[in-house]
């Protein structure tokens, strides 16, 4: 249609038109159509996109504007093929219609609309008041795209016919714009989409199958899985109860191994402390010695006095006579004392020598059970395989001849029907030889028993064999704990005669009768020289 109402601008009211883009539009494409290239620029200026701004400025002058906008079907139809909701399109489209005849209603006579296909495939005929305001300078029309209409240009017919506010909107722009000849769809065109139409719902129904069998195909895997698991856990926990006595028996060993080795560091930090003991009094020793050899250097001083002063006067030897008495009951006391320490010094060697006695016996014995103990657990373990190797035999034999039994019994009948005249004979010899079946039965039955109770006696016995090392293991606990105690009674015992033998050392009759004890030495080595 064309605007029939509206005069057509003069070529004097044409001067400089604005060109404007609403969204959706391609501007370089209409660039190509105005120009012949995007990049060319009109004489009057490029097509720009579309702002508020820019219009309002066209129309407070006296230029014209030209407005490209794109249809609501062909809105529609682009932004159902972007996914876009129909709702949304709609709206958005509805907005910019309504600018677009707010605009052409404020400035009539200068406002001219243009859809954008009329633009760009329009004949310079169809597009006069276009080409006016340009003064002739108009492209040659694009090529129309060789395309057939598919499903979405339906749709969007069908939305915009649900909207009657939009509709009337779309109408009332189709009125007010430059008309073009706009072909309808043809017959090959429709008969195209509706080739695409059955082929997409020949394509819909093969994926609904495709989709039926997945899930048919899905559900028996689900239950073949389901199987397995079944049989996994069943396998799992027949796997786990078959090594529950073997990872028992392991966990034992390994405990009594950590406290065997428990013991044996406990052990040796008591022999460590031992040797720090030892080292202590051999130190304590050459303490006494070096004090002694000190003693005997100042005795042999003061023997060298007493010989420079043997001329002296008479109550000096009066005096000489009371402190050799003296000396004599001193000396007598210093010999008690070195008794008792030299009896002290016997036992402390006497409770060493006690002790890494026990230290030995106790690793050999410890030794010898744990080496009894190991091999008692493996002969145990042998006789544990054996017997399940025995059971499984046997239950295979079991197996097997009450198979051969019900064979037998199977062909005994068949013989009793085909021969029911002259074998009674035969069906003796079957019954005996079911007989002697059963007999056997019974006897491989009572010979799994007897493994079976052998099984629980080995069971038993390696039980007991777990017992009787832990109760080892707390005698020699014990042992080891009467040789710290002693240990330590030794420590206290040598602690006291260190203090003993300091006290004397340090006390005031001790280093009165220092002098007295020199002179006797003194005294005994010249009469020992005598």
């Amino acid at each position: 249609m064309s605007p029939s109402a509206d005069k057509a601008p003069t070529p004097q009211e044409a001067v400089r038109p604005r060109i404007l883009c609403m969204d959706g539009v391609d501007t370089d494409l209409c660039n190509r159509r105005l120009t012949g290239a995007p990049d060319q620029p009109l004489p009057e200026g490029r097509a720009d996109r579309f702002s508020e701004a820019a219009a309002q400025a066209v129309l407070g002058g006296t230029g014209h504007l030209v407005l490209v906008y794109r249809n609501a079907v062909r809105s529609l139809q682009a932004g159902l093929r972007a996914q876009h909701p129909a709702a949304g399109i709609l709206a958005a489209w509805k907005e910019t219609g309504s600018g677009l005849l707010a605009l052409r209603r404020q400035a009539r006579r200068r406002v001219l609309l243009i859809e954008e296909s009329a633009l760009l495939h329009g004949t310079e005929a169809e597009l006069a008041p276009l080409v006016t305001l340009l003064d002739g300078s108009l492209a040659a029309p694009l090529a129309a795209p060789d395309e057939t209409p598919d499903i979405l240009a339906l749709v969007a017919i069908q939305a915009l016919a649900a909207d009657a506010q939009t509709q009337a909107i779309d109408m009332e722009l189709e009125a007010s714009s430059i008309a073009t000849g706009e072909q309808p769809w043809s017959l090959e065109q429709i008969d195209a989409m509706t080739r695409n139409l059955h082929g997409l719902e020949t394509e819909v129904t093969r994926l609904r199958t495709q989709q039926e069998d997945a899930a048919g195909t899905l559900a028996t895997l689900t239950a073949e899985r389901d199987l397995l698991m079944d049989q996994l856990s069943e396998l799992h926990a027949e796997v786990q109860g078959q090594a529950g006595a073997a990872e028992a028996l392991k966990q034992q060993l390994a405990k009594a191994e950590g406290q065997t080795r428990e013991q044996e560091k406990a052990l040796a930090e008591a022999t460590a402390r031992t040797t720090a003991a030892r080292a202590e009094r051999a130190r304590q020793m050459e303490a006494v010695t070096a004090e002694r050899d000190l003693l005997q250097a100042h005795i042999a001083q003061l023997k060298e006095e007493w010989q420079g002063q043997a001329s002296a006067t008479a109550a000096q030897a009066a005096e000489r006579d009371l402190l050799l008495e003296h000396l004599a009951e001193v000396q007598a006391e210093a010999r008690l004392r070195d008794q008792d320490l030299a009896q002290a010094t016997r036992k402390v060697t006497d409770l060493d020598a006690a002790l890494k006695a026990a230290q030995t016996t106790g690793q050999a014995q410890r030794q010898a059970l744990t080496e009894e103990m190991t091999a008692k657990l493996q002969a145990a373990r042998a006789d544990t395989a054996k017997a399940e190797t025995e059971l499984t035999r046997v239950a295979a034999k079991l197996a097997t001849l009450q198979r051969e039994s019900a064979q037998q019994q199977q062909a005994s009948s068949d013989e009793m029907v085909r021969s029911k005249q002259g074998a009674q004979g035969a069906v003796d010899a079957a019954r005996k030889e079911a007989a002697e079946a059963t007999q056997e039965n019974a006897r491989l039955t009572a010979e799994l028993a007897s493994l079976t109770a052998q099984k629980l006696h080995h069971a038993a016995h390696a039980a007991r064999l777990a017992r009787e090392l832990d109760s080892a293991k707390e005698h020699w606990g014990d042992i080891l704990a009467q040789a710290e105690q002693r240990e330590l009674a030794l420590h206290q015992g040598l602690e006291n005669l260190t203090q003993e033998y300091s006290r004397l050392i340090a006390s005031r009759s001790w280093r009165i009768t220092e002098p007295l004890r020199a002179a006797n030495t003194l005294l005994g080595r010249r009469n020992k020289g005598n």
